[in-house]
């Protein structure tokens, strides 16, 4: 019986990676750099981190990315799989003989693209994918959700036979994406229902995302990099996007490329773009399928071929019979060309059903309940729910509509079943879903100090059609300004002076306050604030803001806000024209406002 006390070397293997970044896991698992398992004086700790080092080298990066059907993301069409075994990988990385842009790391991997079978019929409307006619690593390959599902547990779960120090064990797998989150979610979807964590021999998950920042790639921005820039800023191509081996590779390729050593980037004969299509190639050239078949039809749901023109010349369609969903709506012609499997017609109402479902909700609900087709597209994971069949008043009034377009030369939109709306559903009644973004509420300013603080300079009028008549007190500026021409202010560095009552002013305390507060905020190169909309979320106090940093909120957009301030832009809250340089723009700024 084994000791809970003591880890398993999986378990260390795991808790060392944790403890490192993105950047480094995946150089370790490339063998550029060595992950240490640790010391530890206990004779069997000490056993079992030994074995876990070992365990460590045989690693396995697999890269995935999930895609789906345009018009409804619940439905899964298509998976891209890179692998590469840090085995393969390490002699390359120990001699330094990377190849141009690391192609001859790059190489080892294998790229594929899983088709989901029972979704072919749900093609992209995506201008820049292709779908599998726009593949360009491997080769497409259509499976069952069953089979994907399988594909992926042996993937997981790759036992290690020929080493007998590790009989018995299975490899690390360290799983790699852009944005990895969505496609862990996506994969335990109603369709799939394949939980990565499930084969328990995931030691890491790592984004390109990450990795982005800790390369230092991508800085400076609060929005994530996206693929295409990441692909754009690495110096290739991100042709027939949205095909999930092509997004897998990119991610994979982004990854490599940014945690290769300098040197192997330079003095290179070929470009990154070139590199990139010769690994295209090579990819072609040694693929080896993990299982599907290369040619299924969409419309007769039979292996082989391909398209309407092969079911005709086969008669594919004659055997299977009418599609009963068609018939169902009358349309008795469009029948004959699919199967019920493949209707594209419930397609198309699930399509409108799923934009109705959105457009029903309140527009300031974001974000929205989502939408949910109850397998009406089919489900197929083994936990899924049985969809419940349409009742005969929804059949009779979708016939009716149908029929009532018959002889139109117009086609209108495709019937949505209005018990199946949002306004019908139990969640209309509950008000908006949870995790609702609401305005940014400010913690209380500092109370007003009975004398107000001293200051060394004149009251400073300010101009303007909204200030008449409002003072303010503004040490001047000192030595201690900066190269960026402002200061860190503090409340006692500035007061705001008590003049009488106007029917212009508002007095924002709530109280019997003498102080009004439509002066400006007291930041050099900002304009005037404008007492003019909402203060329905924050009731300031006698200080127009909290002068340790804290921003000034007014409900409408103006006031000044923190990241404005600490880059100086003396025009983006306030209505003045500095830049608060240190040059008098600023003081021009805060002046004019």
């Amino acid at each position: 019986m084994a000791d809970p006390d003591v880890p398993t070397p999986f378990e260390v293997i795991k808790d060392r990676f944790s403890k490192h970044s993105d950047f480094k896991v995946l150089s370790h698992c490339l063998g550029i750099t060595t992950i240490n398992m640790g010391y530890s004086e206990d004779p069997e700790i000490s056993r079992i981190r030994n074995i876990a080092e070992q365990l460590a080298r045989h690693t396995v990066v697999i890269c995935l990315d999930t895609e789906h059907w345009t018009l409804n993301s619940d439905e899964m069409t298509e998976i891209g799989i890179v692998v590469l075994h840090s085995q393969d990988v390490a002699p390359v990385s120990r001699a330094g003989e990377f190849g141009d842009h690391g192609f001859n790391i790059l190489e080892q991997a294998n790229f594929h693209f899983l088709r989901l079978k029972e979704k072919t019929h749900l093609p992209t409307s995506n201008v820049k994918s292709r779908g599998p006619d726009g593949n360009s690593f491997g080769y497409a390959r259509f499976v069952t959700f069953a089979e994907a599902r399988s594909i992926l547990w042996d993937l997981m779960v790759q036992p290690i036979d020929h080493v007998p120090s590790l009989h018995g064990y299975n490899r690390p797998i360290v799983l790699m994406g852009h944005s990895v989150g969505h496609d862990r979610e996506h994969l335990n979807g109603k369709d799939l229902g394949f939980d990565i964590d499930s084969p328990g021999t995931v030691a890491r998950v790592i984004d390109t995302q990450q990795i982005t920042l800790d390369s230092k790639h991508w800085f400076g921005c609060k929005d994530p990099i996206g693929l295409r820039t990441l692909v754009q800023k690495l110096e290739f191509h991100h042709t027939n996007s949205h095909t999930a081996a092509n997004d897998a590779a990119r991610t994979f390729i982004s990854g490599v490329l940014m945690v290769l050593p300098k040197k192997a980037r330079q003095n290179c004969r070929r470009n990154t773009q070139k590199v990139v299509y010769d690994l295209e190639t090579s990819s072609r050239e040694n693929f080896v399928p993990l299982g599907g078949v290369a040619l299924y039809c969409g419309m007769c749901g039979e292996d082989g071929h391909m398209g309407d023109q092969d079911c005709m010349t086969l008669g594919k369609l004659r055997r299977t019979g009418p599609c009963p969903e068609c018939m169902s709506r009358g349309f008795d012609i469009e029948a004959k060309f699919h199967i019920e499997a493949h209707c594209p017609i419930i397609r198309d109402e699930v399509a409108a059903e799923r934009l109705a479902w959105y457009k029903g909700q309140p527009a300031e609900w974001k974000p929205k309940y989502p939408f949910v087709s109850n397998g009406r597209l089919q489900a197929f994971a083994p936990n899924s729910p049985t969809p419940i069949p349409a009742s005969d008043e929804e059949i009779a009034t979708r016939r009716a509509y149908y029929d009532k377009q018959k002889g139109s030369s117009v086609f209108e939109e495709r019937f949505v079943w209005i018990g199946r709306s949002f306004q019908n559903s139990p969640l209309a009644d509950q008000g908006p879903p949870p995790g609702q973004k609401v305005r940014r509420q400010y913690p209380p300013v500092p109370a007003f100090p009975s004398t107000p603080p001293p200051t060394n300079a004149m009251p400073m009028r300010l101009g303007g059609p909204s200030l008449r008549g409002d003072y303010i007190d503004r040490r001047p500026y000192g030595s201690n300004m900066g190269s960026r021409g402002y200061t860190q202010p503090s409340y006692q560095d500035y007061a705001v002076q008590p003049y009488a009552p106007h029917s212009n002013y508002v007095n924002f305390s709530g109280d019997s306050s003498p102080y009004y507060y439509p002066a400006s905020p007291f930041y050099p190169g900002y304009g005037n604030f404008r007492p003019t909309g909402g203060f329905n979320n924050y009731q300031p106090g006698p200080y127009q803001g909290d002068f340790n940093n804290q921003p000034f909120h007014d409900g409408a957009g103006y006031g000044v806000y923190p990241d404005s301030y600490r880059h100086g832009r003396g025009s983006s809250r306030g209505r003045g024209n500095g830049r608060a340089r240190g040059d008098g723009r600023g003081r021009a700024g805060y002046q004019q406002g």
